[in-house]
């Protein structure tokens, strides 16, 4: 893992986690900006001394993030956008987790750890493989709800997301790439207060 600027965007913190999957995340809004398989070019001056250009990405996306401003707090019924802040990450097991901070407008703070993982459905390697992402919160007040806008590309079908949250689905799309037909989901994931969410979504075989 390492932060830097990634295709020309700032404060970017970008994680390799298989062979097939690279995942970024957006330090700025707390949360992914784009998975995808291929590789990254370390191009700039703290890799290869050159002024000038910095970090890309390289290869098909699986998705890329929509949604500039993806979090929201709902308590009451009524929809609370709150103060984001990255607080970091940690290893654990070589597993990798990032912390955020979401702070109310009475002041209240909600602490929110997320552990992306590689997945696939089954044991073949030949499998389907997708993206699992972790939530945990923490220090969520009574009655309220932490809702994340996310959207979800390069799927089969709408149940290639799996989650035990509450997901809603809010627009849909078919897609066609290099030949291959896809769907593009766009939805908000409720996540449980004060517990884990997961959240995945798997890929069309061919990429």
């Amino acid at each position: 893992m390492f932060r830097s600027v990634l295709d020309s965007i700032p404060r970017i913190a970008t994680v390799g986690l298989h062979d097939d999957m690279w995942v970024a995340y957006n330090t700025a809004n707390c949360s992914v900006y784009k998975a995808w398989k291929g590789s990254v070019n370390f191009d700039g001056a703290v890799y290869t001394t050159v002024h000038g250009p910095q970090p890309s990405s390289i290869g098909n996306g699986w998705f890329v993030n929509k949604h500039d401003n993806p979090w929201l707090v709902v308590v009451g019924g009524k929809e609370e956008a709150p103060k984001v802040q990255y607080r970091g990450h940690r290893f654990e097991k070589g597993q990798v987790t990032l912390n955020y901070e979401l702070q109310l407008a009475d002041g209240k703070i909600i602490k929110i750890a997320e552990r992306p993982e590689y997945a696939t459905k089954g044991d073949d390697p030949n499998e389907q493989i997708g993206l699992e992402r972790v939530f945990t919160t923490s220090d969520v007040p009574e009655g309220a709800q932490i809702v994340l806008k996310t959207n979800v590309s390069s799927i089969s079908f709408e149940n290639a997301v799996e989650t035990d949250g509450q997901w809603q689905v809010t627009g849909k799309a078919d897609r066609e790439f290099a030949g291959l037909k896809g769907l593009d989901l766009d939805g908000q994931l409720t996540l449980k207060s004060n517990g884990s969410t997961h959240f995945a979504a798997f890929f069309t075989k061919n990429r």
